[in-house]
């Protein structure tokens, strides 16, 4: 007896229908949308859906989300999508009869991507499709062609963007400075990746680094921040032996001893000192303690100093901590930030501060933006300090001119104006 089809809530103009979006979930598969053609009926994968939706390029437009904020972290087309979230937050999907529109949410990271395209562009694909694919397929023509574009699909993607934009070395650094809070000397950097995107708009880590990691290339990034380091950071680092530039390492960097290797060369072929490159690892990458604990002992054996980044965001203790080798705790902005202020945690970095004494490590505090916030680090006996309050994350060329006119270096008298 064949299936009773509902009636959809939107009607494409070519006879497609869309059910009432109540996103039903099936074993392993996630969301899907159902979908209606005649007497034919089919549910689609949501994700499918939105690869479906970037097959029709240039049409589609894309904004990646946090979970709960409404300012996008990177829109790639029309800058008008941002306006679309609101309408489909809650259906994941919206049809006006002018533009169409799906949201889908990240399972792994609190990422949210919408994605709209004018409704004709939509339509004049799905038709076009069904008709290449025959009266039996025509349905399928309509949404599952994601099979028949999957290619495209992994050209317009935000994964294959990611894919070509690290093969065409669009992610470039960026260098924060970081100072000694006693003197205001510059004594080193953190380098920062950017994605440099060719129609000018520039992306942060937190938008696509989730994505590289999820993806296999995440080490094709760090290789590369590698290089831009050598390349952008190298004189200054051979000139100046106590300088030294910090690098942050992804958890899977700590599953082997890949980046023992690379750093090995690169500081072979740079004529560079190994502690003059930093490893900063977040808690999240000591989960695998034992291989974690290997591959850490081999970096500082090797010379490199490790930093413990992002402190106090994770499940980290003072006994989980013993059992690695580390050399600098970086204390998050999230706790400098409560300093002085009436907050719950502005209690929490002398606690931190206690701790990193214990374990005899170096403190770096994070997102220091007031003189306040400085002074309250400095007088509890943080050596070393990073923020807006200093300097915001400099291109190569802005950093080398910070770093020459920084009134507090030991030779400053040589190359300032007198």
């Amino acid at each position: 007896m064949p299936e009773t089809i509902p009636p959809p809530a939107w009607q494409l103009s070519e006879g497609i229908g869309i059910l009432p979006v109540t996103v039903s979930q099936s074993p392993g598969s996630g969301p899907q949308i159902t979908l209606t053609y005649r007497d034919h009926i089919l549910t689609v994968n949501q994700t499918h859906l939105l690869e479906q939706m970037h097959g029709i390029a240039p049409d589609v437009s894309l904004a990646l989300y946090a979970m709960e904020s409404d300012q996008p972290l990177a829109v790639f087309g029309d800058p008008a999508i941002r306006n679309l979230r609101p309408l489909v937050s809650e259906t994941s999907v919206f049809y006006d009869g002018r533009r169409f529109a799906i949201s889908v949410r990240s399972g792994t990271y609190p990422i949210v991507a919408v994605a709209g395209a004018p409704s004709g562009a939509v339509e004049r694909h799905w038709y076009g499709e069904a008709l290449k694919l025959g009266v039996v397929a025509v349905l399928i023509g309509g949404v599952v062609a994601v099979l028949i574009v999957f290619v495209a699909w992994r050209r317009m993607s935000p994964q294959g963007e990611i894919r070509r934009a690290v093969k065409a070395r669009q992610i470039a650094a960026v260098y924060q400075p970081v100072i000694e809070l006693a003197t205001g000397r510059c004594v080193g950097a953190e380098a920062l990746a950017r994605w440099y995107r060719p129609d000018g708009t520039v992306v942060l880590p937190r938008a696509f680094i989730p994505v590289a990691e999820d993806n296999g290339l995440i080490s094709l990034i760090t290789d590369q921040m590698i290089g831009h380091v050598i390349k952008d950071m190298g004189e200054l680092l051979r000139r100046r032996r106590d300088f030294h530039v910090a690098i942050n390492i992804a958890p899977h960097e700590l599953e082997n001893d890949r980046i023992v290797g690379v750093l090995q060369r690169a500081i072979e072929e740079s004529r560079l000192e190994p502690r003059q490159i930093v490893l900063e690892a977040t808690e999240r990458s000591l989960m695998n303690a034992e291989t974690a604990s290997r591959v850490i002992g081999r970096l500082r054996a090797a010379g490199h100093a490790v930093s413990i980044d992002d402190f106090g965001t994770g499940y980290s203790s003072l006994s989980y901590l013993q059992r690695f080798d580390l050399d600098n705790l970086k204390i998050d902005r999230l706790f400098v930030e409560a300093i002085g202020a009436d907050a719950a945690t502005s209690g929490v970095v002398p606690h931190i501060i206690d701790m990193a004494r214990t374990l005899k490590l170096t403190v770096i505090a994070e997102g220091v933006e007031t003189e306040e916030q400085a002074c309250f680090l400095r007088n509890s006996g943080v050596p070393y300090a990073q923020g807006w309050h200093f300097a915001k994350a400099l291109a190569p060329a802005q950093f080398l001119a910070y770093f020459d006119s920084n009134p507090s270096r030991p030779d400053a008298a040589e190359t300032l104006p007198q």
